[in-house]
């Protein structure tokens, strides 16, 4: 949960609809052998104003195709980016400042720092 994101040089850190800077809620780096992705970033972020749980539509029990692009009622854009990263060389110089996990006894708590 939050840390540094791996960004790719031309990608700048997700901004929402509104305005707000997104908050990094997610980062994964894929093994290099992982096939074909590895040694990508994929990354999770979130609006911290706009954190509403949506009612996505789903077609056989499944998301529709394309669903972490589209809009969801109500606001004209995802405020939720997900992004593979896939030349991210070095972590961006600053951590995410919202978000940070604390350990407890195997477990690990998310701490929202709003």
């Amino acid at each position: 949960m939050g840390g540094w994101p791996f960004l790719d040089e031309a990608q700048d850190w997700p901004e929402c609809f509104c305005g707000e800077r997104e908050a990094l809620f997610l980062p994964v780096r894929h093994p290099l052998d992982l096939e074909p992705f590895g040694g990508d970033h994929l990354l999770v972020f979130h609006c911290r104003a706009h954190n509403d749980a949506s009612d996505p539509q789903l077609a056989d029990g499944r998301l529709v195709p394309r669903y972490w692009d589209a809009p969801q009622p109500r606001y004209p854009v995802p405020f939720w980016p997900v992004l593979i990263q896939t030349r991210a060389a070095l972590p961006a110089p600053e951590a995410e400042p919202s978000m940070c996990d604390l350990p407890l006894a195997g477990v690990v708590i998310v701490r929202l720092l709003l």
